[in-house]
């Protein structure tokens, strides 16, 4: 019989991993008990059916932008009825009382409060999606009554003709010039070697060429990127606040310098994932059924060490979106390679139609276009990376591994970081 050797300790990397999994095997079978003593009863889901055929509108699921626009539009039409002595918004835009000469009175005062004192000259599709935002704004006070169709064709010809001839509304499309590979070039040469513009912080000088690059080699949008919902995107384009026809709010959308660079979602196109409130008065709530049928629901005791995932704040590209490998080297010559897979998941309309890509990325000789360098140096400055001895940047370029890839782990503090 073989003499038994000792068993090689696990690194203290694996370790952790294991930990980490185990940990979240865990909360996930905790929260799925948690679902499973919350489920209906007979009486809830009787209760369920009354509470769904007592509802008579349901908010769609409207994107970020999309809410920021309806809140905008709707900052624009309290203070037109303000201005001009119409009453409250809430009793102006109801169907009684909107009626089409109402509405085309509203897009003029528009023109003429924001349109016209701007010193070049705006785009018709600027009115036009003014236009959009109010019927957006018209059906989620009116609890989905929509425009009459007829009053829709008739305001469309009023912009295409009064609105466009007055303030002279151009309709051509804007130019969008493409860059190319010599434009690229200079780009990044006058950014490293002679811009003088000082950035917020030096972050941003690194991340600048690092979004360029990206666009470049994979086509990309830069909402895909960065974080581009606007201020207000996030909340209640209803909500109730304070004096607000007093309070004046910069609308974003005013800008059309930056209508092709984000999201701009129109009509109703809804791919947001926020809940929509369906319980109306005198009905009770299907939770409150289940206490008095007598099915008790107790959350289970949580162990001490059970953690709450942290959770994405912005649609942006972050840690958990890049996966860097150690490659060996092909040629078995020199030093290995870097490679990256980039995982693009933010796409026009992803909360709705999800389609993500997954782009790779091998080392480029040249440091000025590889976005693996500049990747790396922006992680080696938050300090992300999990392996020890790789707090600099030398090991990553000199190593000879003795098997084919190995992956370089980032910090679980920073996978939901930009």
């Amino acid at each position: 019989m073989a003499p038994l050797t000792a068993r090689r300790p696990l690194h203290q990397d694996i370790v952790n991993a294991l930990q980490d999994a185990a940990k979240k095997r865990h909360r996930d079978t905790q929260r799925r008990k948690d679902e499973q003593k919350r489920a209906l009863n007979s009486q809830g889901y009787q209760n369920l059916r009354t509470q769904l055929n007592q509802t008579k509108f349901i908010s769609p699921l409207d994107a970020e932008t999309t809410k920021a626009n309806i809140f905008y539009i709707k900052k624009k039409f309290m203070r037109f009825c303000h201005d001009n002595r119409h009453g409250t918004w809430k009793l102006v835009i109801k169907a009684q009382n909107c009626d089409k000469g109402l509405i085309m009175s509203f897009l003029y005062w528009i023109c003429e409060t924001y349109i016209r004192p701007r010193r070049k000259r705006s785009k018709k599709k600027t009115v036009n999606q003014y236009w959009r935002d109010f019927k957006m704004l018209y059906r989620r006070a009116n609890e989905g009554a929509a425009i009459n169709a007829n009053d829709c064709e008739e305001v469309v010809k009023y912009i295409n003709g009064e609105l466009k001839v007055e303030f002279k509304l151009d309709d051509l499309p804007k130019p969008k010039p493409v860059m190319g590979v010599d434009d690229l070039l200079l780009g990044l040469t006058h950014h490293w070697s002679r811009d003088t513009s000082v950035f917020p912080t030096e972050d941003d000088r690194l991340d600048l060429p690092t979004i360029m690059l990206f666009q470049a080699y994979s086509a990309c949008r830069p909402a895909e990127l960065v974080d581009g919902t606007k201020s207000r995107g996030r909340e209640d384009p209803l909500l109730e606040e304070p004096d607000e026809f007093v309070e004046v709010i910069k609308d974003e959308s005013d800008d059309e310098d930056n209508e092709s660079v984000f999201d701009d979602d129109d009509g109703f196109e809804s791919d947001a994932t926020d809940d929509t409130e369906m319980s109306e008065g005198g009905v009770a709530s299907i939770r409150d059924q289940n206490k008095e049928a007598g099915v008790q629901s107790q959350s289970l005791p949580l162990p001490e060490d059970r953690e709450t995932e942290p959770i994405r704040q912005h649609k942006a590209l972050c840690y958990e979106d890049l996966t860097l490998w150690i490659v060996k080297d092909p040629t078995r010559k020199g030093r290995d390679v870097l490679a990256m897979e980039v995982y693009l998941r933010f796409h026009k309309g992803s909360d709705n139609k999800p389609k993500p890509t997954v782009f790779l990325f091998r080392e480029h000789p040249l440091p000025i276009l590889c976005p693996i360098s500049h990747l790396l140096a922006r992680a080696l400055r938050d300090d992300a990376i999990q392996v020890g001895g790789y707090s600099s940047a030398e090991p990553f370029f000199s190593t000879q591994l003795g098997k084919d890839a190995v992956k370089v782990h980032w910090k679980p503090s920073k996978l939901k970081s930009p």
